[in-house]
């Protein structure tokens, strides 16, 4: 009897052991980690505003917030919310409001245009900045503000990447796609402040065919035709 209750007591402290044992090395949670959506539907501005600033982004967040509960598929409340957050200086709120979008609009254009330019000119992730460039002109085939996401992404690799060659390839693409648009005077101007006046002509040449009036091309082409 006296084995038996010895043999009882030993099976007990082992499990107590293996119990502490399976708790010490399991993953725990981490106490700190939250949901990064609860920090969309927070209005803490992160930088000075004026009173007239907090109250008009209040507003616009309150509407939103408001317009997300009745229809939370629809993406223009969300859009909002990244904007404001943004404006307020929250900029991982605004991401994740606008990726957010992305998975409910994956068609749509206008929240990876906004990622694009929140990664390049404020978070600095330059690799998620061009992927989200790419799709938002994938996106903006037929749309007019594809010429804008060209001209922006152009501007991205010339002044933040600073790789020249990039931004040629986008511009050229830009306009192969878009070839009535003023990227055409961009790229007059991009090659003249390279020095190649032969191609800034060229293009001038071809943006005055489809804006004849523009009194600022004409200008720059005389100077080079002098």
């Amino acid at each position: 009897m006296k084995k038996k209750t010895t043999n009882i007591i030993l099976l007990v402290i082992l499990l107590i052991i293996g119990g502490f044992a399976i708790y010490y090395f399991m993953p725990k949670k981490d106490s700190t980690t939250t949901d990064p959506m609860a920090a969309v539907f927070k209005f803490e501005p992160m930088k000075e505003l004026e009173d007239f600033e907090r109250q008009k982004y209040a507003e616009l967040f309150n509407n939103a917030i408001a317009y997300t509960q009745s229809y939370p598929d629809q993406m223009d409340g969300w859009m909002t919310l990244g904007m404001v957050q943004k404006q307020i200086g929250n900029y991982q709120a605004a991401e994740t409001a606008w990726l957010h979008v992305n998975e409910i609009r994956p068609l749509n254009s206008t929240s990876f245009g906004n990622l694009a330019d929140l990664y390049a000119n404020f978070l600095k992730e330059y690799d998620k900045a061009e992927a989200m460039y790419r799709r938002a002109i994938e996106n903006s085939m037929s749309e007019a503000k594809n010429t804008s996401f060209y001209r922006n992404f152009f501007y991205f690799y010339k002044d933040y990447v600073k790789d020249e060659t990039k931004a040629e390839q986008i511009l050229l693409e830009g306009i192969e796609n878009n070839s009535k648009s003023d990227l055409l005077a961009l790229a007059g101007s991009f090659y003249q402040e390279k020095g190649n006046n032969e191609k800034a002509i060229e293009y001038y040449q071809k943006y005055l065919e489809v804006n004849p009036d523009n009194e600022a091309v004409k200008k720059e082409l005389d100077t080079l035709t002098k």
